[in-house]
């Protein structure tokens, strides 16, 4: 292009107005992207993040809505990431401010290993700690962000890129186990410390009728009192399901062989920004389910019941022949072929039936928080750690969070945690799940175990809740 000559330029300047050639010359020289307001230049312009979207290629950024701002109330947003095929999805949380609650209940980001909201959920985030990153097992991945009318914060700022897999058939940090076995491991094993701040996925799944077994060879996690820090989960299924948790484990001693109950296992390793350690190596197979057979032998238990005495003899014989080899299977397998009679059976399966006593009635609370409070003999507030059904009810292991009373319950105090054995007479009411933190009021039995009555009062752990007990604490004196 041409340039004008100088003598031009002055006259065409002369021509404007006195207050436009001000402006002009007060007007500063910002680089490429910034605003100007007034006299002064500003940063590059903030990108306005919607309420979910698409997202392809092999890099890109993404942001909750109205981020650095508070995110809205009320909202469930979906971010759709997908990457060429053959690749993966590494998505870097760069930033997170989440109303924090037990498992995520009120404000969450959740993250789908595929392109829809029932693919198989990887992680679950709030609080404001950015775990780092996130592998996918496949070339989709699916936020979902949904929020409540209540507390909000600025969101998440993350960033994705799409890397390839290093091995065919599974990767270093996750991937999709389908072989017959196999083994998986840690970043950077054996080599060196596994890397902080990631998140690795491995889903094994195997043929129907199997189960799968899986055994640490060698295990090197940082050790802490509650497994918070580093950590490998095991979920009995396809997905993070916090009510079908196997084992949180850490430390370095190799953990005893864990099965699942299906054909399909759900493996996560978590790293925080501290500490490392040299990580793990594990080994996968597929077992027979050992439940077909138990069926086929109870049957036929059934069957000649009805026959003659000669027949229920042989049946008997045949059935304890195949007692005596399932004894050398899993002790998780040989508990559902133990029952020595038809009529055995009968009497277990009425005994769990929700029909029954004392569980003929609907799951209605009786009371109110204040009116139970003196009219139990504890109080306490705890996390559920582990759960387990039998015949006539459950028994759930409570990692006490705080004791409001606890009258004469045994509490066991193991270096850093304080449990409670508590016992719950019917399997529907109350209704609790493992992993989730209750207000729990009860009996306490002559052992000093306690009970919770099927209509008593096992709430949710909230917050708000918690301002509750401080004031009934405080207030009353039972």
């Amino acid at each position: 292009m041409t340039r004008r000559p100088a003598a031009f330029r002055r006259a065409e300047r002369e021509r404007r107005t006195p207050r436009a050639a001000e402006e002009e010359e007060e007007r500063p020289d910002c680089g490429v992207g910034a605003r100007i307001i007034g006299a002064s230049c500003t940063g590059p312009e903030v990108p306005v993040f919607g309420c979910g979207g698409e997202l392809s290629g092999e890099s890109g950024y993404l942001g909750s809505e109205g981020y650095p701002g508070l995110y809205p109330p009320n909202r469930d947003c979906l971010w759709r990431i997908t990457v060429p095929p053959g690749h993966r999805v590494l998505l870097s949380l760069q930033h997170l401010d989440l109303e924090k609650a037990p498992l995520c209940r009120y404000d969450a980001l959740t993250l789908h290993d595929g392109a829809t909201p029932a693919a198989p959920r990887l992680a679950r985030y709030c609080g404001t700690a950015p775990p780092g990153s996130v592998h996918s097992t496949g070339p989709a991945l699916l936020l979902r962000m949904s929020t409540d009318g209540e507390n909000a914060g600025t969101g998440f700022l993350a960033s994705f890129t799409a890397e390839r897999p290093a091995q065919p058939g599974g990767s270093v940090c996750g991937g999709r186990l389908r072989g017959p076995s196999g083994s998986f491991y840690s970043p950077n094993w054996p080599h060196s410390d596994y890397p902080t701040g990631i998140t690795c996925s491995w889903h094994i799944s195997g043929p129907p009728g199997k189960v799968v077994s899986l055994r640490f060879v060698k295990f090197d996690v940082e050790r802490d009192a509650s497994c918070h820090r580093d950590h490998v989960s095991v979920f009995d299924g396809r997905e993070l399901d916090e009510g079908r948790r196997l084992g949180r484990l850490c430390g370095d001693e190799p953990p005893e062989p864990l099965m699942s109950s299906g054909s399909e296992l759900f493996v996560q390793f978590v790293s925080d920004h501290g500490t490392t350690a040299d990580g793990f190596e594990a080994f996968y197979s597929f077992r027979a389910r050992a439940s077909n057979s138990t069926g086929k032998t109870t049957t036929a238990r059934t069957t000649t019941a009805k026959t003659t005495t000669a027949k229920t003899t042989t049946s008997r014989t045949t059935a304890t022949a195949r007692m005596t080899t399932a004894a050398s299977s899993p002790p998780t397998t040989t508990s559902t072929v133990t029952a020595p009679t038809a009529t055995t059976r009968r009497n277990r399966v009425s005994s769990v039936n929700p029909r029954s006593s004392p569980c003929r009635k609907k799951c209605l609370r009786r009371g109110t928080l204040e009116s139970n409070f003196c009219a139990n003999d504890f109080v306490l507030v705890g996390r559920v750690v582990n759960l387990r059904r039998y015949a006539k009810g459950s028994v759930l292991a409570v990692d006490v969070l705080r004791a409001l009373r606890s009258g004469r319950l045994q509490l066991a105090r193991a270096a850093e945690r304080t449990t409670a054995k508590l016992r719950v007479a019917c399997h529907t009411c109350p209704l609790v799940r493992q992993g989730m933190s209750y207000v729990f009021m009860g009996k306490v039995g002559p052992d000093r175990v306690g009970t919770l009555s099927p209509h008593g009062l096992a709430l949710p752990y909230s917050a708000k809740l918690q301002r509750t007990l401080a004031r009934l604490h405080a207030r009353r004196k039972c």
